[in-house]
């Protein structure tokens, strides 16, 4: 499915930990540059990963613990484990897991 990578677009990172499949930090978008427009190099590793391009980030953030996606609004989904590439949320669904980063965890700028 094509997505779109608007600039200022919140992305959450997500990857199995010991407490299951957790967020551990996220990146807000500053643009994406399709593969055609890339070096050579990178356009090669974009052919070969079956990428569309490059996202480059503004800014990236861990958090410290990872963020259980168990304890999060998205505990319900359907989605799990490699299903969450890619799984869209709206803005009250970012601004929740956003609230609970906040009350419960320590966020680093990378």
């Amino acid at each position: 499915m094509p997505r779109k990578w608007d600039p200022d677009g919140v992305i959450f990172l997500v990857r199995k930990t010991e407490a299951g499949d957790s967020i551990i930090g996220y990146g807000v978008i500053e643009r994406f540059v399709k593969r055609d427009l890339l070096s050579q190099e990178k356009k090669l590793e974009c052919e070969k990963m079956g990428w569309k391009g490059e996202l480059i980030f503004k800014k990236l953030y861990h958090f410290k613990p990872p963020l259980p996606i168990k304890e999060t609004i998205l505990s319900g989904s359907p989605a799990k484990g490699r299903c969450f590439h890619g799984y869209p949320l709206d803005k009250d669904e970012v601004d929740s897991i956003m609230r609970k980063v906040r009350e419960t965890r320590v966020i680093c700028e990378v």
